[in-house]
């Protein structure tokens, strides 16, 4: 177990987020905050089918750990994985057991430096898990939207036209990565370079945060109070 160096800001600050899997002991990075990446169990199981249900050009699950080993390269700081989505370990959907295998798929000298986040969370909790970062990457848009209206440089790995136009509405159009079109190696070079200019779009992400909290609150608007899960055919 382990306390977060920060308390989550979100209506339930009174609850501490601590489920951890990953190394004993304090975290390591100085102070540094750290990077975020939101795995969608979906894509990583190849959709629905199991089979590149969405037609996508990138290998999901190979291309995770290999991003996750560029940024620990680059960031001196963990990487925490974050599920979004819950479902029992044996479904196409659960970003939770997507996560544990990214993280098992490391080399042991990464994995000292990534967690994953294995208490169950509502969408509010979950936010102020984000909010803790100084860099996110995520899948699940819910997820990516949360992390833009804290104004936090987030880059979508995206499996769908919808992220892009969610991007384009707060000036971030170019920070979308389009899995249908991108290969492992020119993904993760992208990430990478966004990751490197992360301090450039940050005060101008934060003038854009309230458009960002708006399409939350709409989000939210359409979800069920609790956590998240896989009931829907619909994915997020």
């Amino acid at each position: 177990m382990l306390r977060l160096p920060w308390r989550p800001a979100s209506r339930r600050e009174s609850r501490p987020i601590h489920h951890w899997s990953g190394p004993p002991g304090q975290w390591v990075g100085n102070g540094v905050r750290p990077i975020e990446l939101n795995v969608n169990g979906l894509m990583y199981n190849g959709g629905y089918t199991r089979n590149n249900m969405f037609g996508l050009k990138l290998d999901y699950a190979a291309f995770l750990p290999r991003l996750v080993e560029a940024l620990l390269h680059e960031h001196p700081g963990e990487v925490w994985l974050i599920p979004h989505t819950y479902a029992p370990a044996d479904s196409v959907g659960s970003d939770p057991e997507a996560c544990r295998r990214v993280r098992a798929a490391l080399p042991d000298s990464a994995q000292g430096r990534v967690r994953v986040l294995t208490g169950k969370y509502d969408c509010q909790e979950i936010k102020g898990v984000i909010g803790q970062c100084d860099f996110f990457i995520g899948s699940r848009m819910h997820a990516c939207i949360a992390a833009l209206s804290r104004g936090i440089p987030t880059v979508a790995i995206a499996y769908r036209r919808r992220s892009a136009g969610v991007f384009e509405s707060v000036g971030a159009g170019d920070w979308v990565v389009d899995g249908r079109t991108t290969e492992e190696a020119d993904a993760t070079a992208r990430v990478v370079q966004l990751y490197r200019h992360r301090n450039g779009v940050r005060e101008r992400l934060s003038r854009e945060a309230e458009t960002a909290s708006a399409l939350l609150r709409d989000c939210f608007g359409r979800l069920l109070q609790g956590p998240v899960s896989v009931n829907a055919r619909q994915p997020s």
